[in-house]
């Protein structure tokens, strides 16, 4: 099994992350924001020192989180994701050594319901015809306030897209979060489409430590155990103090592991 956590979770700054990341037993590092901002839109600086510590500390880089198409999908800025933020990221996974880049299902407008417009299939297509180039695999997360929200919605995108370089990012807090019931009832669609994995909880609308939420995490654990599920689980704090707290969901998560 492959324990990752997303590295700004614990510190913006990289190295810092690792060091105490390395210090829990952490080996592997999902990387979104580091000092300079977010990837792949990051200093010269910053990009160097995050090769320096990967090769310091011997840790993977899982995946690089860019934030691509969490804007809506008729903004004038798709195109400029499409064009500039995904290449750049496919160059900079090239160099860290990863190639796995999580992508977002685009921001459904305030009180629109209904079927996701056929614009966002497009979308997702084309990224995945660059990805295809790039040899590189995107993960499509499911997040609140996108189309892409409850796993249902989310794999039925993927299926629907149809390319082999879209699969699915599975975080079963933000399902939740957006009405979904990610197991387990949702893990039986997602299942043969995941492959990375985010964990986190919440209880009332609030981030709480891995275990102590609503989100039923023993259950889920143990299915993707007994299908031999080979990606990384990677944990996504987002709640603070952040040291404290990543800590803390870390010793939850080997617990909760061991117990299934």
């Amino acid at each position: 099994m492959k324990i990752a956590i997303v590295s700004d979770e614990i510190s913006s700054d990289f190295s810092t992350a690792v060091e105490i990341g390395t210090d829990w037993g952490v080996r592997a590092f999902e990387i979104r924001g580091l000092c300079s901002g977010r990837v792949p839109y990051t200093s010269r600086r910053d990009i160097e020192r995050v090769l320096e510590v990967k090769e310091e500390f011997g840790i993977e880089i899982s995946a690089l989180s860019p934030g691509a198409f969490k804007l809506p999908v008729d903004s004038e800025e798709v195109e400029r994701h499409l064009e500039d933020m995904l290449p750049r990221t496919y160059d900079l996974a090239h160099r860290l050594g990863t190639d796995l880049v999580i992508v977002f299902g685009f921001h459904r407008p305030r009180g629109r319901m209904g079927s996701y417009p056929s614009k966002v299939l497009d979308m997702l297509g084309r990224a995945a015809d660059s990805a295809l180039k790039e040899g590189i695999l995107l993960a499509l997360e499911n997040e609140p306030g996108c189309w892409a929200d409850t796993g249902k919605l989310s794999a039925e995108i993927v299926k629907r897209v149809g390319h082999p370089n879209l699969r699915l990012n599975w975080d079963p807090c933000n399902s939740l979060s957006s009405g979904g019931k990610p197991y387990p009832e949702e893990y039986e669609e997602i299942k043969d489409i995941m492959v990375h994995l985010h964990i986190k909880d919440s209880r009332e609308g609030r981030y709480v430590p891995v275990g102590e939420g609503d989100v039923n995490w023993r259950g889920q654990l143990r299915a993707l155990l007994k299908d031999g599920f080979e990606g990384y689980y990677t944990l996504e704090t987002h709640y603070g103090p952040k040291v404290k707290a990543s800590r803390r969901c870390l010793e939850n998560l080997r617990r909760i592991l061991l117990e299934v």
